[in-house]
């Protein structure tokens, strides 16, 4: 709205100036930045609930979250890594805020404040907030025309009942990912096991092994999780359990994953003659203990050895043993469908989070009945004489028809343009349509087009029958995309269920897989830009441009799979070769990204700053000046001394 207001005054559109709207916001913490913050203990008696934990990076290319108006060399001045530390994103992101209106959070954000409830009087189409100042507990109340709901998606951490429950009995600490701010405490020295294998726990096993953990553990259930896109991790200190669940927990404390489909390649290596474990094996199930000798009444049958023989004379006997005995216990994974996890110090829940929507009467669109639930919508049968578009998957399942009753809303809100309320286009929300860095895009985007809807002419805003049509025929669109069918249709996710259990995808159908997502996530971006004014132009929802791909490659070709790596390198997908970085330059001013000057293993996280990341090239003769990294045609812009 700022920037808008001043175009506006540059015109002298007085009659524009006066629709815009008057903003009030709330913030339960001391200050801005939500969960890009790292946690930390306000100077009040009220403590700032932020997830972010020390040594945070970004795990997407860093041009996903440049702003048209602010670029990164209007901010740092030289040109960066794809990746950064995510304080550095915050700086960036709030300078961008105050440059041209330094008293912005004082002019539009009360802190310390909590929205305790908003209801919507349908008579009078007025909502009616009551916040609650969290230092004096004083309530009060105010009415809006308007109410935008800005709270985060990430407001409420989530662990599934049944895994909680599963690991009740665990002898050992266990956390959820928002809760690790002080990192190096949970894990230093210790074997770590993480559950779920989204950003967040991959992030978390990289940062666990600089900060000196012994040995990472991942169970995941979903196949397609971002920690499977990595082929080696430093110092080969994670091994990551595809498609488990932790079940329980035996006598001798030891973690049981089940898994959800027969580990059929699962190998449980384990050298009772070393007194202490060396990185990536596994504790037998029937042994928690990390001592040479093990304790005669600890012995079960589960997927232990037999009795071992009490010498060892002949080594080739004992190889074969060994080879018997691994077998046998993969065999025994297979059949009982379980892996035993012991020594385990620290659990940690990577499992995502809930937005909190528990301030909204179910008033403000008649959604639910107690709180709001964006995420249940009306039933939504398949389209008559629908066909799939022919793609690299039909010559395996053929044409799959659509299951009586698409499941849209298991991830979907149900909104216009992933902002509006079909049910009270009064009532707003700001929900990006993404996952990975290109939130702040979205986010930016949304707000865009919510200033658009709220300042439109009433008569040129949409119809609920027209949202509602919008949003049918967004739903049919996305049936044509494998990876986004694969979570609506349960016919086609079966379908492709067992064409897994027969068939290896290649590399080149991965991508198409995973592109095709990305590229569909672009289009919907690029139609809402349009509708919103937002002055970038990445094409349209039928076809991008070239700046529109650019963001797509961002997306699937920001990282390096560190495949081929020694098993005992310290390299991560961060370090990203020359040849990785040609794409990878800004949209705005075309500087491209820079290798780290060292491994990021040995980055320091706490003492190093981002303008230590800088990519400085050799002083230009012309002028005595530096080019900032790879700035082609375009000026050399800071001194040698600046830069120092």
């Amino acid at each position: 709205m700022e920037i808008q207001r001043r175009e506006l005054e540059k015109k002298g559109d007085l009659e524009a100036i006066a629709k815009l709207p008057s903003v009030s916001a709330f913030e339960r913490d001391s200050t801005h930045g939500g969960v890009w913050r790292q946690r930390h203990n306000s100077s009040t008696t009220v403590e700032d609930d932020t997830s972010m934990y020390e040594g945070l990076w970004v795990n997407g290319a860093k041009e996903l979250a440049e702003y048209f108006d602010y670029t990164y060399d209007d901010h740092f001045g030289c040109a960066l890594p794809p990746y950064i530390q995510r304080g550095a994103i915050l700086e960036y992101m709030t300078a961008r805020v105050t440059k041209n209106t330094p008293d912005f959070f004082e002019k539009y954000v009360t802190f310390h404040t909590e929205v305790v409830t908003v209801t919507f009087d349908d008579a009078t189409k007025i909502f009616t907030a009551m916040t609650k100042n969290l230092l004096t507990g004083e309530k009060e109340t105010s009415t809006y025309d308007k109410v935008i709901w800005a709270a985060g998606v990430n407001s409420i951490p989530y662990i599934p009942q049944t895994l909680e429950n599963a690991l009740d009995s665990f002898d050992g600490k266990i956390l959820h990912s928002s809760n690790v701010s002080n990192l190096k405490g949970s894990i230093k020295g210790k074997r770590v096991l993480l559950i779920g294998g989204a950003s967040s726990a991959e992030d978390i096993a990289l940062t666990s092994i600089k900060l000196g953990a012994d040995e990472i553990f991942i169970s995941f259930r979903n196949p397609d999780d971002s920690v499977t896109l990595v082929d080696s991790w430093p110092l080969d200190k994670v091994r990551r359990f595809k498609e488990t669940v932790p079940s329980g927990i035996d006598e001798n404390n030891c973690i049981i994953l089940h898994a959800i489909k027969p580990t059929k390649h699962v190998t449980i290596r384990y050298d009772k003659k070393k007194k202490k474990k060396e990185v990536s094996k596994y504790d037998d199930a029937d042994d928690s203990s990390d001592d040479e000798e093990d304790s005669s009444e600890d012995e079960e049958e589960s997927i232990d050895d037999e009795e071992e023989d009490d010498d060892d004379d002949d080594d080739e006997e004992e190889k074969e043993k060994e080879k018997d005995d691994e077998e046998e216990k993969e065999e025994d994974v297979e059949k009982e469908k379980e892996i035993k996890l012991c020594g385990i110090d620290t659990v940690i829940f990577c499992t995502g989070y809930k937005a909190d929507f528990g301030m909204l009467d179910a008033s403000v669109n008649g959604l639910g009945h107690q709180n709001v639930d964006l995420y249940a919508g009306p039933s939504l049968p398949p389209p008559k004489d629908w066909e799939m578009a022919e793609n690299f998957l039909t010559k395996y399942i053929g044409d799959i028809q659509p299951a009586n009753e698409l499941d849209y809303w298991k991830k979907h809100p149900y909104l216009y343009q992933y902002s509006v309320s079909i049910k009270n286009p009064s009532m707003m929300y700001l929900v990006p349509n993404a996952v990975s860095l290109d939130q702040i895009l979205w986010a930016d985007v949304l707000a865009w087009h919510v200033l658009a809807f709220i300042t439109a002419e009433p008569s040129s805003r949409p119809t609920q029958d027209e949202m509602i049509e919008w949003l049918s025929r967004r739903v049919h669109h996305e049936m044509q995309i494998p990876a986004l069918r694969n979570g609506i249709d349960t016919n086609y996710q079966s379908a492709l269920q067992k064409l897994e259990t027969t068939y290896n995808f290649t590399n080149q159908e991965i991508i198409s897989w995973e592109r095709g997502e990305v590229v569909f996530t672009f289009r919907a971006l690029a139609e809402t830009m349009e509708k919103a004014g937002y002055p970038v132009d990445i094409g349209s929802f039928k076809e991008l441009n070239d700046i529109g791909h650019q963001y797509v490659d961002f997306e699937t070709k920001d990282r390096d799979t560190c495949l081929g790596e020694k098993i005992d390198s310290s390299k991560t997908f961060r370090d990203l070769k020359e040849s990785n970085l040609k794409h990878i330059r800004s949209v705005f001013t075309g500087t491209q990204a820079v290798p780290f000057k060292k491994l990021w293993m040995e980055i320091d996280d706490l003492n190093e700053t981002v303008m230590g990341l800088c990519g400085v090239a050799e002083p230009n003769p012309k002028n005595g000046m530096v080019c900032t990294g790879r700035m082609e045609g375009r000026e050399c812009e800071l001194s040698w001394n600046e830069v120092l």
